[in-house]
Formats: structure tokens, sequence, C-alpha cells
């Protein structure tokens, strides 16, 4: 079983290999509330702080084991016709504020996430 990483984490894995997009599922069923489903933000957490049990429960710094004491919070949703979703999300905790972009796309099971901020941690190159 793969041991789930931060964001910020996975951002560095990336740009050491390259890649300037990632991409995040998260099940829109909670399998253990029958019938509930998982709302869009409460996905988000998920993928921000790369917990699956970001939507129900406190995260936990993983060498430490203190809460993390932050939220997340939709800030603009805008509707890319087929191609999805446009999300912004400020990201907040008691000292600092940061925003996250994501286009968002789903299905009948699971919300998909595509991580487009790497690309403006890359030199623009000449034609």
């Amino acid at each position: 079983m793969k041991k789930a990483i931060p964001l910020h984490d996975a951002h560095l894995i990336a740009l050491k290999k390259n890649c300037l997009s990632l991409k995040f599922s998260v099940h829109k069923r909670n399998s253990y509330i029958k019938g509930r489903a998982i709302t869009l933000e409460e996905a988000l957490s998920c993928v921000i702080f790369q917990n699956k049990w970001a939507s129900s429960h406190d995260v936990l710094r993983g060498s430490t084991k203190e809460v993390i004491n932050a939220s997340v919070s939709i800030v603009s949703l805008i509707d890319l016709n087929d191609s999805g979703q446009f999300v912004e999300v400020d990201i907040s905790t008691p000292s600092d504020t940061s925003r996250q972009q994501f286009i968002v796309t789903q299905s009948d099971t699971h919300w998909v996430f595509q991580d487009l901020s790497l690309l403006s941690c890359t030199p623009c190159q000449e034609i």
C-alpha cells in the first residue's frame, strides 16, 4: 500500500520528474455512511491534504501527530462547458492563506481533479 504524502510534496516530486500536471480522483460515495455522497468541497479537502479521511476527520501531521489546523473553501467555480469546471480554492491556516486552482470533472463514481499549478513554476521558452 502506498503511503499518502502532502500535496506540496507531490508537487516537488512531480517537478523533479518534469511533470507539470497532476491528476487526482476521489470516490463520490462515502462507503462508511450508506447513501452519503461526498461534496466537491469535501473531495477538495481529500486532494489538498492527500488523505481519504479529510472530509470527515481531523488531519494529523505525519511525524508529530498534531492536528493540522487548516480549512479549505471554494472561492470561485466557473463552468467550462464540456471540459468540466475551473475551481479556485483558499487553503487557510491561522497564520496564512494560499490559493490553489483545479480543473474538475466528474463521473458517476468519482470526482477527478487536474492540478495545473506546476505550470507556473517553469520558465517561459522562446518559440
